[in-house]
């Protein structure tokens, strides 16, 4: 779904650059299996997941070659660049704050509750 997402995506947005991290294999399996109109990415193999089980301990030590550690590792040191991720709402909020750091006055992470949309 979120290949598919890219590809919606991409006939709006045509003019970014797209990277992906995860399973490089997997990806490309998936792009092709399904026919997907996406151009102009790259992927950075990722070899370890995160799981909603594993412990913050085990997130911040022991998935340093994960796709969630890896995208907002990336992302802080890219100004122009943003992150996605289905992942593991945990990992996300927890690498956010080792990665982005926190903004001044603000001390603990927030979630998002609405999302604007076309309703």
């Amino acid at each position: 779904m979120v290949l598919k997402g890219v590809e919606i995506f991409l006939q709006k947005e045509q003019n970014i650059k797209i990277i992906f991290f995860g399973d490089e294999v997997k990806i490309i399996e998936i792009i092709n299996k399904h026919n997907l109109k996406i151009f102009n990415y790259e992927i950075v193999n990722t070899q370890e997941t995160i799981s909603d089980e594993d412990s913050v301990n085990t997130i911040l030590r022991s998935k340093k070659n994960s796709s969630i550690y890896k995208g907002l590792e990336y992302s802080k040191n890219n100004l122009n660049s943003g992150f996605v991720s289905s992942g593991s709402t945990a990992a996300i909020m927890v690498l956010s704050r080792f990665h982005m750091g926190m903004i001044e006055g603000i001390d603990r992470p927030a979630i998002c509750s609405l999302v604007p949309n076309k309703k």
